[in-house]
């Protein structure tokens, strides 16, 4: 008998209003760029812009980064959000198999007026840990998550830390998740593939991009495992 599957869609990366601006992508091949958000906390250990080391990211490279999630050692902090993140916190979580699938809204052509929402990559999940019971000192003791965000901070305050398995990745080429002529529509693809977490399709909407996104069906984990 075999598990169930979960997969988890997260909305990630820089918005319009970042001091960097959006991230982008090209139509012509599918490239992107995706900006982490910028880090509003006090850091014990500096990140910044600079050191992701991306030469797209020309703006604010002094600016202290949160780079989360990383996929340098696939580790994801998470605070509650609301938009059906419960899913996250159900101590059950990893009878099932679970992955998490990271999306974020990219300029279209580096265009700032032509927008779209694109899947970037995923985790195959190996470990939650729920940092909510521990103390910082216990937070910063955890090897698996040294190169995360959270621990970059003086205070964690991080609710789960999430690690993936090493088949985990940062994709090459984004996946349109939005309609590229509409960002407040699903693209076709998917739209039987994907729901929120209660169910519910995703119906035209200004603000479906920023709630957590659900899907059970193996045909959409094969999409997110080939995707180079």
């Amino acid at each position: 008998m075999t598990n169930k599957l979960r997969i988890i869609g997260l909305n990630i990366g820089a918005g319009k209003d970042s001091i960097t601006g959006r991230g982008f992508f090209n139509k012509k091949n599918n490239d992107f760029c995706y900006i982490p958000i910028e880090e509003t906390q006090k850091q014990r250990s500096k990140f910044t812009f600079r050191d992701l080391n991306n030469p797209l990211i020309r703006k604010a490279a002094d600016t202290p980064c949160h780079y989360d999630p990383e996929f340098t050692t696939y580790t994801y902090g998470h605070v509650k959000r609301g938009f059906g993140d419960h899913m996250l916190y159900e101590p059950d979580l990893l009878n099932s198999d679970v992955c998490l699938f990271f999306y974020a809204t990219l300029n279209i052509d580096n265009n700032p007026a032509k927008w779209g929402v694109f899947i970037i990559g995923f985790f195959e999940v190996d470990k939650i840990v729920n940092a909510m019971s521990l103390t910082k000192e216990q937070i910063f003791s955890l090897a698996d998550f040294k190169n995360n965000a959270y621990l970059k901070r003086e205070e964690p305050g991080v609710d789960l830390l999430i690690k993936g398995k090493n088949a985990s990745k940062l994709f090459k080429h984004a996946i349109p998740l939005s309609k590229l002529d509409d960002p407040t529509e699903i693209d076709s693809k998917f739209a039987d593939l994907i729901t929120t977490t209660s169910g519910k399709k995703i119906e035209k909407s200004n603000s479906w991009h920023r709630w957590v996104l659900y899907s059970e069906n193996p045909q959409f984990l094969e999409i997110l495992k080939k995707q180079e």
